[in-house]
């Protein structure tokens, strides 16, 4: 039976802070008010003012914040569209299809980013796009059943690290910027520009059925 859309689907522990789920519609059918009233009134002025799955994926996000936060300040949004943490927590959003999620964590443990990929079907056409060379030349190296999944889980940690240094850095970060290593242990660098703070970066992920989640925390 599938849930119940603006559900909860889980909340629990993360090796970075705290992690929740809510179920998402199919469609782009308007959210029920009844849905919305369920927000913080900020949340609820925002949400209404969107349209199709904009507004689906953005009161989806904030039910899973409030889901960890039930009584926290509004979660809005910033200049560069990412969630503006309240004073004092990091909050990271992510959505896809059936799903969404919201990773929260005190803010003296670092910024932290998280995202949610995968439909069941190989893209492997991005490989060159999202991979620096030296990661191809891994992936190319592979059995062929095991490339997408390397691919994937790295496009899911890159997309993770911009969402963790976003408000650090102030820029876009490309895919070519960062370089995930899997074997033998999973982890991601990033290559700052000169003059930009240099990051320590830890990274985690898990399987969702046919999805990929990856999270990445970043510190000075």
């Amino acid at each position: 039976m599938s849930p119940q859309p603006f559900s909860v689907s889980f909340v629990r522990p993360h090796p970075f802070g705290t992690v929740a789920a809510v179920a998402l519609p199919s469609g782009t059918e308007p959210v029920d008010d009844s849905v919305v009233q369920r927000l913080a009134p900020g949340e609820q002025a925002l949400a209404r003012s969107l349209r199709g799955r904009r507004q689906i994926e953005f009161t989806g996000g904030r039910l899973a914040y409030r889901a960890l936060r039930p009584d926290g300040p509004a979660l809005l949004t910033g200049t560069r569209g990412e969630p503006a943490c309240p004073a004092g927590l990091m909050v990271s959003l992510t959505h896809k299809t059936e799903l969404a999620v919201a990773l929260v964590t005190d803010a003296s443990l670092g910024a932290v980013g998280i995202d949610l990929e995968g439909d069941g079907r190989a893209r492997l056409g991005i490989a060159e796009r999202v991979l620096r060379p030296e990661e191809l030349a891994e992936v190319n190296a592979l059995p062929e059943a095991e490339r997408w999944p390397a691919v994937l889980l790295r496009f899911a940690i890159k997309e993770a690290t911009y969402k963790a240094i976003n408000g650090r850095l102030q820029r876009f970060v490309g895919f070519h910027e960062a370089a995930v290593t899997l074997i033998p242990m999973l982890g991601v660098t990033l290559f700052p520009k000169p003059g930009e703070p240099e990051l320590r970066l830890e990274c985690h992920w898990e399987q969702l059925g046919l999805q990929v989640l990856a999270s990445v925390r970043a510190r000075p």
